[in-house]
């Protein structure tokens, strides 16, 4: 049996309280991997843009973004609402901290804190297992990938509104088996596709790529970020055989009605619409703390 192990964001202004939470967290028994630190709410989420995080510890009172506002853009995002939040301030008033409730954080410690109620918080979390749906899976894995792939990353629009999709679209799906099987799908503009496709192939003309040279970029962006989907979402010992993604078209007005599917998520590449879907087929769901 695999133990998976976990990264964790530290956000504070202060180095020393940094320091401090990571000699705290080095010295516990924690199945912790990485632990990554930011000064303000800003270099938290670009943190998070880039790395795989699956907790955060936030100070409140920073300059720049502070805590709650890291904290309600977090939960505004669904590539990131799902990570648990533990915020540690020395703000303590009672409005603060059911504003802060409200945003379903995980807990919340007064400065000055010691080392073992800090361990005994993350204990319960990491150690009971922390739950990710497998779209935020799909964005984090799509994060890490299309911006040395294609110079582009998935987002969401602050108002939360993605526009219908107005051209026709290519479908791009694959599927892996092994100890867990699921599926993997990603809906896109025809025009979006010829970019992510002329960025892939280092030309500058979207317009004159044949449409077979677009297949088979997409095929080969889908076969790296299924890679990292699933090292994600069910950690790097778990070993997999990923068929060949499959890429067809798909009409614009069939693309707009999948999108009241409960397993469809709209988002944005760039300023195009798109669509992500995973379907997990068989065996565990994500991260339930072990491998086998």
């Amino acid at each position: 049996m695999t133990e998976i192990k976990h990264n964790i964001l530290l956000v504070d202004d202060s180095n020393v309280v940094k320091a401090s939470l990571i000699r705290i967290l080095s010295e516990s028994s924690l199945p912790i991997d990485q632990i990554f630190d930011a000064g303000d709410g800003i270099e938290a989420l670009g943190i998070l843009d880039s790395n795989p995080v699956s907790l955060v510890i936030t100070d409140i009172n920073m300059p720049g973004m502070n805590g709650e506002e890291l904290v309600e853009r977090m939960r505004s995002d669904p590539a990131k609402k799902g990570i648990p939040i533990v915020v540690i301030s020395t703000d303590g008033s009672a409005a603060r901290i059911d504003r802060l409730k409200s945003f379903d954080i995980e807990a919340y410690l007064r400065k000055p804190f010691k080392a073992d109620e800090v361990t005994e918080v993350l204990s319960e979390l990491l150690l009971t297992g922390l739950d990710k749906s497998p779209f935020e899976y799909l964005i984090q894995a799509m994060r890490q990938v299309m911006p040395s792939m294609a110079d582009m990353s998935p987002r969401f629009p602050e108002s939360g509104d993605v526009p219908a999709m107005a051209g026709e679209a290519l479908n791009v799906q694959v599927s892996y088996s092994g100890e867990h099987t699921g599926e993997l799908g990603l809906i896109l503009e025809s025009s979006l596709a010829s970019r992510i496709a002329a960025r892939i192939m280092g030309l500058d003309d979207a317009e004159d790529i044949p449409g077979d040279m677009i297949d088979d970029a997409l095929r080969e962006l889908m076969n790296v970020i299924c890679g990292h989907f699933t090292t994600l979402m069910y950690g790097d010992k778990a070993l997999f055989n990923v068929s060949t993604p499959q890429v067809f078209p798909v009409r614009n007005a069939l693309c707009n009605m999948l999108r009241s599917s409960p397993d469809i998520h709209a988002f944005l590449i760039e300023d195009s619409p798109a669509l992500g879907r995973v379907r997990i087929t068989g065996r565990k769901l994500p991260r339930e703390g072990k491998s086998e």
